[in-house]
């Protein structure tokens, strides 16, 4: 599942950016490394405080949430990359993907591990 947006939101970005300089990529490439690694540390501490015991537990925790901040730190890199000249398209997918995140951490927090 994970794999369908990682692709529409590549073939997004390969769409609106023709014609971008490198130098404009490099920004996008630092904001995207600075947002992950900001919200990595954020979420991984709520996810392992939350994370049973058994390794198979801890692995799932984990992965969606690092998996949803990854999918926010690729838009963050697409804004910056495109100067960021913010559209109605990146910002509803930036809202929907810190919507997921925030709700992942909340669900996370009140220990309600069915649906992570």
């Amino acid at each position: 599942m994970r794999a369908a947006p990682r692709a529409v939101l590549v073939l997004l970005l390969r769409a609106r950016t023709t014609g971008v300089p490198v130098t404009l990529r490099a920004d996008g490439l630092t904001a995207a490394l600075a947002v992950g690694a900001v919200c990595a540390a954020i979420v991984s501490q709520t996810a392992l405080e939350a994370a049973s015991g058994n390794p198979i537990g801890t692995a799932t925790a984990l992965a969606y949430p690092i998996g949803d901040l990854v999918l926010g730190a690729f838009v963050v890199g697409a804004l910056a990359g495109m100067g960021w000249r913010l559209d109605r398209t990146w910002s509803l997918l930036g809202l929907g993907i810190l919507t997921f995140l925030a709700r992942r951490l909340a669900l996370s927090r009140a220990g309600c591990q069915r649906d992570l």
